[in-house]
């Protein structure tokens, strides 16, 4: 996202910075437009090259402003410069049909005394062209660095949101990891419990998830298990009650038949001696 916005901004700055390079155009026009003068003045140039020279640089004159104008940053201290040009260049409109009319004329003298009117106003337009494109560029040059240091800050808050985001998903997953490792390990745990024989234990249920419905099942079949270890314990206890109870009635009808055994002994002895 930064690196977009700050191509956007090179863009937008390179847009601002193009009407600089058009202003340069416009004074080398403007230059031309005085070689030409001087080249009739000195003869060195004829006038008719002269007049159809100034005609192409009138038109080109007019278009590059029409382009620059818009492109300007209207506003401050470049208003200003922007009517001191046009304020110029209607000078200079007013001087051109003059130029014209004297360059069809072939009169050098005419040219002379028109270029005589010109070098202040060459100077006049040439100083505010200079300061406008100082301006300008001092102007795109401050907005560029605004809008970079904005996008730079823009940039370090996603940034910060972006570590932040990470923090907290890598701590959310921790939390969510602890969450359920720990009651599979209570489960884990107590199921061995059970497994070793001891049936004491309880599994703490805190949720009804899944881990939570395992811990309540498992709860439920020690507590089964209890009631059918004691249902077996008490009937082991009252067999072996039974049977020591079988065991002493099994006892006395022995000694009772050996008393009897040994009575019926007494009487055979005793028949043998009576008779």
């Amino acid at each position: 996202m930064g690196k977009t916005s700050i191509n956007s901004l090179r863009e937008i700055y390179t847009g601002k910075m193009l009407p600089l390079d058009q202003l340069r155009n416009l004074q080398k026009i403007f230059r031309e437009i005085d070689y030409q003068m001087v080249g009739v003045i000195s003869a060195a140039e004829s006038s008719q090259t002269a007049l159809v020279h100034l005609d192409k640089s009138i038109k080109n004159i007019k278009s590059l402003w029409k382009d620059i104008s818009p492109a300007l940053t209207n506003e401050g201290t470049l208003k200003e410069h922007i009517k001191t040009v046009n304020n110029n260049l209607n000078k200079f409109w007013e001087l051109s049909p003059r130029l014209r009319n004297a360059y069809k004329a072939d009169s050098i003298d005419d040219v002379d005394m028109i270029h005589e009117e010109w070098r202040p106003l060459k100077k006049e337009i040439f100083s505010a062209i200079d300061k406008l494109a100082e301006t300008q560029k001092e102007v795109t040059s401050q907005f560029f660095n605004s809008q970079n240091n904005l996008v730079n800050k823009i940039s370090t808050v996603l940034l910060f949101v972006l570590l932040g985001s990470i923090l907290g998903f890598i701590a959310f997953t921790f939390f969510i990891t602890r969450s359920i490792k720990r009651p599979v390990t209570l489960v884990v745990e107590s199921a061995q419990k059970i497994a070793d024989g001891d049936l004491t234990v309880r599994i703490p249920v805190t949720g009804r998830d899944e881990m939570g419905v395992m811990g309540d099942a498992l709860n439920r079949m020690i507590e089964r298990l209890n009631t059918l270890f004691g249902t077996i314990s008490s009937n082991v206890t009252l067999l072996n009650r039974q049977s020591e109870t079988l065991s002493s009635a099994t006892s006395e009808m022995l000694n009772g038949a050996t008393l009897q055994y040994n009575q019926i002994e007494q009487v055979a002895s005793a028949t043998e001696e009576m008779s």
